[in-house]
């Protein structure tokens, strides 16, 4: 059971913003409703007038957004690992430092994990040649660097390793 605040839905969202605001907010339980009330799951005793009961909530499952979460990589290193990478469609590109490309596989394969629209992941090695082709390698995922990307509602074939 869970100690709720039953509050009219016409006040809810203000509510639950204020709640959110200064770290009062359940945000591990879901909302829940009855009649018309929200039954919004503090971690308080009690938050103005409101009537305070308790209900059984679900749970929300809290799924880790950040690939570091999932490498096992030593510590050192952590501190190196980007925090950013390119989307093409269904290919990211990423650049490591030196001292990461040891780590390289492991990486790749923590961003398939929190990024399930991610087909294969390329290391990027810089550019090469006349033409300034980015040099990548694959280090994750399957399929070659071809892909479908989108871009302001064009939708276009491309291969970053060969543009």
């Amino acid at each position: 059971m869970q100690v709720c605040i039953r509050v009219p839905k016409k006040e809810g969202e203000r509510v639950r913003t204020e709640l959110l605001a200064i770290g009062l907010l359940d945000t591990g339980r879901k909302i829940g409703s009855d009649d018309h009330f929200l039954l919004i799951p503090v971690l308080a005793e009690r938050y103005g007038d409101y009537e305070v009961i308790e209900a059984e909530l679900d749970t929300i499952e809290q799924t880790p957004t950040d690939y570091k979460e999932f490498l096992d990589i030593p510590e050192e290193f952590r501190e190196d690992l980007p925090t950013s990478f390119d989307m093409i469609g269904d290919v990211a590109v990423i650049k490591l430092p030196d001292q990461l490309i040891p780590y390289k596989g492991r990486i790749g394969e923590a961003l398939m994990i929190v990024n399930r629209s991610i087909r294969t992941v390329m290391m990027d090695s810089g550019v090469k040649g006349d033409l300034r082709i980015r040099d990548l390698e694959q280090i994750a995922g399957e399929g070659s660097s071809e892909t479908m990307h989108k871009e302001f509602g064009v939708r276009m074939m491309t291969d970053p390793a060969k543009v």
